[in-house]
């Protein structure tokens, strides 16, 4: 999460101001927020983005966006966290989605076992692969 908080008193037409933002990245989507307040005006703003990927095995929810993807599957390894993605962990479906790769490349997805819920073993924690665009 971040937040900021901006104040400003001066003298004359445009008077004192306090703007006031948040942002906070779930497992699920990303969200903000923000509102100013002033002589004469308001303003509050909220949002929330991230993706939806339909898949065989049910829908995976992500807090970025991206144009290519890989889907891990870890069934039993809910709350693995997948290295290098802040906030991405393996869902109660056992499966996490992954943006930013790099089409037509050789790209590493990696799974952090030690936060997972279930005791449970991996043959592997680490595949290569290189998706289409």
């Amino acid at each position: 999460y971040s937040y900021g908080v901006t104040a400003r008193n001066t003298s004359g037409a445009t008077g004192s101001s306090l703007y006031v933002n948040g942002q906070w990245r779930t497992p699920y989507t990303y969200l903000n927020g923000s509102s100013s307040v002033g002589n004469h005006y308001q303003s509050q703003s909220f949002g929330a983005n991230g993706s939806v990927i339909l898949h065989s095995g049910g829908v995976t929810f992500s807090p970025y966006t991206s144009d290519t993807w890989a889907l891990i599957e870890a069934r039993g390894a809910e709350g693995a966290r997948v290295s290098t993605y802040p906030g991405i962990r393996i869902d109660n479906a056992g499966y996490a989605a992954v943006p930013y790769l790099n089409a037509y490349e050789l790209n590493e997805v990696a799974i952090d076992p030690k936060d997972a819920t279930n005791n449970v073993g991996f043959d592997s924690t680490s595949r290569k692969v290189a998706p289409y665009a």
